[in-house]
């Protein structure tokens, strides 16, 4: 298990020193409107999660459930997906809202030693109305 988890993560590494950054700061909406949210921040978190915070532009609407899709760099697919929304508060102060993606063992022991700069280079998100 150890040995495979240890694979993984050097071919994961391989993959960002690689990798060409695709945008991992912004995320576009359905409708190209304009993006809708930065991240904030990227980390993983002990309870086997990543967690990606993302801080709302004028373009977010409040009460309103956005779909996030998390992909790995160059990925044509989403690798996990989730959900986010802010209140009418979240926005006007511009408060980040974290949305965290379950990881299994191979993964998190995959991340778990990444600095969030190699993190951006790893991931990325889109944001779906």
């Amino acid at each position: 298990m150890k040995k495979s988890a240890a694979i993984l993560a050097l071919v994961l590494l391989g993959v960002a020193a690689s990798a060409l950054s695709l945008g991992a700061n912004s995320c576009g909406s359905k409708s190209d409107t304009g993006e809708i949210a930065t991240i904030s921040s990227l980390e993983v978190k002990s309870y086997y999660a990543l967690e990606v915070d993302l801080k709302p532009t004028s373009a977010a609407q409040a009460n309103h459930t956005y779909t996030v899709r998390l992909y790995t760099v160059n990925a044509p697919n989403a690798w996990k997906e989730g959900t986010i929304r802010w209140t009418q508060p979240d926005l006007n102060v511009q408060r980040a809202n974290p949305v965290d993606f379950n990881l299994d063992e191979q993964e998190y022991a995959a991340y778990c030693h990444a600095s969030e700069s190699e993190l951006r280079k790893v991931f990325t998100v889109k944001l779906f109305e």
